[in-house]
């Protein structure tokens, strides 16, 4: 499932999302508000559409991303210039990929 204009924030978007994606298709996919809107990367990666995408031409950087805990935001952390700008590259690299 691929959302052409980001992902819904209103259950009517999701509705109008759903009837695209699923017209025609024998198997509909059903999906809730509740289980796109949120901070994991893997379940929001998987939604976006683009998850078999990065996870073959960009392993290595999703292996870094996916290591990010939603958790932290609200912790104060100490990170090196290094590996925030490994961080930084890996995530560059992925938009770039899906962009």
């Amino acid at each position: 499932m691929q959302f052409s204009a980001g992902f819904p924030e209103t259950k009517q978007e999701l509705v109008n999302a759903l009837a695209i994606t699923n017209a025609g298709n024998p198997n509909p996919f059903s999906v809730t508000l509740g289980q796109i809107r949120n901070h994991s990367l893997p379940v929001l990666l998987f939604y976006s559409g683009a998850e078999l995408t990065v996870k073959t031409n960009c392993f290595f950087e999703w292996g870094i991303v996916n290591n990010w805990n939603p958790e932290n935001r609200y912790k104060k952390i100490r990170i090196t210039k290094l590996n925030c700008e490994k961080y930084i590259k890996a995530i560059k690299k992925i938009i770039k990929e899906i962009s």
